[in-house]
């Protein structure tokens, strides 16, 4: 409960703790915080209990086929290798639900011209939000150029 000016309570979208510094957690903690206090402003408690759940989590790894776009209808690249290698750290909670559909990965038809020798960036589009640390390979790829 927050009693004060209306000005100001209308204004309210949330309430502020103090900072709650942890450093390195391993386990779920759940701690006492402070309200942070303002001008004419009482609150029904001074403290909120805070809980900052950790999960482990595990490195994982897919193959995942590279796209091309931006290619007119009557070229078809041919791309070596066909798939690239994404590493990423994710929950345990959330291994078994990634798959290869999760991802994204292209290549730009329309950046031939600017690419070294026949070589073009791979990027990753898409992925799921609740996985870190991405990284992948390669990040550049050989093409052929074939007209249907």
């Amino acid at each position: 409960l927050v009693k004060g000016p209306k000005a100001i309570i209308d204004t309210m979208k949330y309430v502020e703790t103090q900072i709650l510094k942890t450093g390195i957690i391993n386990n779920t903690i759940k701690k006492s915080v402070p309200v942070k206090k303002y001008n004419n402003v009482n609150y029904s408690k001074n403290k909120v209990t805070v809980e900052i759940p950790v999960e482990k989590y595990t490195e994982a790894s897919m193959k995942i086929p590279i796209e091309a776009i931006n290619q007119p209808d009557n070229i078809q690249l041919q791309v070596i290798p066909q798939e690239i290698t994404v590493n990423y750290f994710v929950c345990l909670s959330y291994y078994e639900r990634i798959s290869p559909d999760d991802f994204t990965a292209i290549i730009d038809y329309s950046s031939i011209n600017n690419s070294i020798g026949n070589r073009l960036d791979v990027k990753l589009i898409k992925f799921p939000e609740f996985i870190a640390n991405i990284k992948y390979k390669p990040k550049s790829i050989d093409y052929l150029i074939e007209k249907k």
